[in-house]
């Protein structure tokens, strides 16, 4: 429709130059002469016509204009609507190329997948079959450890039986090493009393061999000369007026000892210098005494027992020489473990040491737990060495010394050198 209203547009719009073209000759005569017109009644007759097929041409001529100008609006619209839909493509051909770039490399990879999956089921294959042996061998291992642990069962069934044996076998023997222990008390009493009648006896023979040769008379043919008395009871009991060094006196129940004076009334039971003597010993050894009496030592739980329930003692404790505590001091005897008695402190002063916070506890040597806790908990198993040890496992003056020869334990006070001394007491217990 659109190319017949183009065509008559085309037709009117010559006819309309062609009649502009004859008015702008000077007269419509020439015109006329240019045209060759039949005749002039119809030439007459021809404007008319021609007015109105004018009128009529140039109404067509307005509405062929009007619509094309709507035609150029629509294809103007028509235009930028196919250039947006040109664009829009171009974006999704771009799109869809670099899309098809991605499906080619997932492609690839797809194909490298595949390629590595073949790998893998083949090595998992290997895998399997290796999984199968090994599940045979682990039957078999299962079945031979069943078997062992049959024979296992039947010898630890063996080996607890001969425990029970050896744990009724323990005990009987635990009751005869108690009535042993007791029986070697009682035996260390009669040995210590039969060695102070040994060196009486000897002292006797010296003083009737000298008696016989005094002015060639016999020691039975002398009258009126005093009887000697028995080395027991010649000898001090104590430290009291005796000068510094070691000296034998009488302890009670007839037994003569060496000790160690001070000079000033003392009797030194235990002193620490250097280390020279290892202090973490048996329980037998702490009973009857060790070391050196020029060195290190310890005097002996029994002896101490004897000396302190004879009389009332005080115990005074040195730190590096100089004086720190001082306390009323008791002990009990074999058959108590040696009880430490309510220890009282005879100046008042604070036990800032702490070396007797465990009144009222019984002696404890690493072979021998006579302390509140299990064996675990010993203080004498951690390298604490004998003493009234409860469950602190605090500072004793029998602590082994330290790489910095220091006693444990006693970093706070960098303590090197100890010494516990005794004396009779006028204040009591």
């Amino acid at each position: 429709m659109i190319t017949q209203k183009c065509r008559k547009f085309f037709a009117v719009f010559f006819i309309v130059v062609q009649i502009c073209t004859v008015s702008s000759q000077s007269t419509v005569d020439d015109f006329i002469s240019t045209t060759n017109l039949p005749n002039e009644d119809k030439l007459l007759k021809e404007p008319e016509q021609k007015e109105n097929s004018l009128s009529i041409i140039l109404s067509e001529i307005q509405k062929i204009q009007s619509n094309t100008a709507n035609i150029e609006l629509k294809l103007k619209k028509n235009d930028e609507i196919i250039a947006r839909q040109n664009a829009e493509l171009e974006n999704k051909l771009r799109l869809l190329k670099m899309q098809v770039k991605e499906v080619n490399k997932a492609n690839e990879q797809l194909i490298d997948y595949e390629n590595q999956n073949t790998a893998l089921n083949a090595t998992i294959n290997i895998k399997n079959e290796e999984i199968s042996k090994l599940e045979k061998q682990i039957n078999e291992n299962y079945n031979e450890r069943m078997e062992t642990e049959k024979e296992h069962n039947s010898k630890i069934s063996d080996l607890t039986n001969r425990l029970d044996e050896c744990q009724r076998e323990l005990e009987e023997k635990s009751e005869l090493s108690e009535r042993l222990y007791n029986c070697e008390t009682k035996n260390n009493d009669v040995s210590y009393k039969l060695t102070d009648t040994e060196e009486y006896l000897e002292y006797t023979k010296s003083k009737l061999r000298e008696c016989k040769t005094t002015n060639g008379k016999n020691y039975t043919e002398t009258e009126n000369e005093e009887t000697p008395k028995p080395l027991a009871e010649s000898l001090p009991s104590f430290c009291l007026n005796l000068t510094a060094g070691i000296h034998k006196i009488q302890i009670p129940k007839g037994r003569v000892s060496d000790v160690v004076c001070d000079g000033d009334g003392w009797m030194i039971i235990q002193r620490r210098i250097n280390g020279n003597v290892d202090f973490n010993r048996y329980w037998q050894e702490y009973e009857d005494g060790f070391g050196d009496l020029n060195d290190e030592f310890w005097f002996g739980l029994h002896k101490l027992h004897l000396v302190t329930s004879s009389a009332p003692h005080r115990l005074r404790i040195l730190i590096d020489g100089q004086g720190a505590s001082s306390y009323n001091f008791r002990i009990g005897g074999a058959g108590e473990m040696y009880k430490l008695y309510k220890i009282r402190n005879y100046t008042d002063d604070a036990d800032k040491y702490l070396f007797f916070n465990n009144d009222e506890e019984k002696f404890t040597t690493y072979d021998r737990n006579n302390g509140p806790g299990y064996d675990d908990r010993n203080c004498a198993n951690y390298g604490y060495g004998g003493w009234w040890h409860s469950n602190y496992c605090g500072l004793n003056p029998n602590s082994q010394y330290d790489d910095l020869n220091r006693l444990v334990d006693s970093d706070r006070y960098g303590i090197h050198q100890i010494t516990m001394m005794i004396r009779p007491s006028t204040n009591g217990y």
